[in-house]
């Protein structure tokens, strides 16, 4: 009998600790380990999982965790450093890490149909005898917005002093969002209108001077090995700052192999095999 009100008694414990509130700050809530951000700056509710309460989300959007990366770089934090910021408040009491917790930025790939837009107006308006909306457009490597379908606009236009093709750098409006990159075209004839002075797209953009630097040290530039019939495209780094026609050192990222080359255009270099 004693053991029957003993199991009773036990019962009765077990669902009252189910049914009672939890007392304020004894839950234990675990960050995520991983999390990406479209914004400028980390906030702590961009870590919480899904689920916690109204008031533990509204806390954690007043406490600032810095800057967030650039395209595929992370942050990280530690739990050190999660502790000092939500030390002072009161609904974040709780908060548990299992690790250290990695941020990402969330990027978007520039769309190509939007590059060829924007290009092909502004070709439009300066040389109306060239069309490239069919024409292919050449750049290294994907570039990233930290905005969806951002606005482009054009900053300049060289043609390629070596070929039938047309050299333009391409930058978002607002600049913070992506980096300026260059884009080749390819182009059925030299238009008359194309010269060795590089199309400005704006009055606030200044036109390039003939012998100005087409290569910087440090920029990415394309190599291309024209031996006929071969023709190879390398992406490399600029050793050096060029103009057109100057011999510049290039290397290869990949196999840290340097070349010395000619600057042909914006942000091209050719040698031979």
């Amino acid at each position: 009998m004693k053991l029957a009100s003993d199991n009773s008694w036990l019962q009765w414990t077990l669902l009252a600790a189910l049914v009672l509130p939890v007392p304020h700050g004894a839950a234990q809530t675990v960050l995520l380990q991983t999390a990406s951000v479209s914004r400028d700056t980390i906030r702590l509710s961009d870590l919480l999982p899904p689920g916690v309460s109204n008031l533990m989300r509204r806390a954690g959007e007043q406490v600032d965790l810095g800057r967030s990366p650039q395209c595929h770089t992370v942050r990280f934090f530690e739990p050190s450093d999660i502790g000092k910021r939500t030390s002072s408040w009161p609904e974040l009491q709780g908060i548990t890490l299992s690790g250290p917790v990695s941020v990402q930025r969330t990027c978007f790939p520039i769309r190509r149909d939007a590059v060829q837009q924007v290009i092909s107006a502004f070709v439009r308006q300066r040389t109306p005898d060239i069309d490239i909306v069919n024409s292919p457009l050449h750049w290294p490597e994907t570039i990233y917005a930290l905005q969806e379908n951002p606005a482009l606009e054009v900053e300049q236009a060289f043609p390629d002093p070596a070929r039938p093709e047309l050299q333009v750098r391409v930058r978002c409006v607002e600049r913070t969002v992506c980096p300026s990159f260059w884009v080749a075209i390819p182009t059925r004839q030299r238009p008359r209108l194309l010269s060795a002075v590089p199309l400005s797209a704006a009055p606030g953009v200044p036109a390039a001077e003939p012998g100005r630097a087409l290569v910087e040290s440090g920029q990415r530039a394309t190599l291309v090995f024209d031996d006929p019939p071969l023709r190879i495209q390398l992406a490399v780094t600029c050793l050096q700052r060029g103009w057109l026609g100057r011999q510049v050192r290039a290397i290869d990222p990949s196999t840290h192999r340097v070349f010395r080359a000619e600057v042909t255009g914006a942000g091209t270099l050719m040698a031979h095999l």
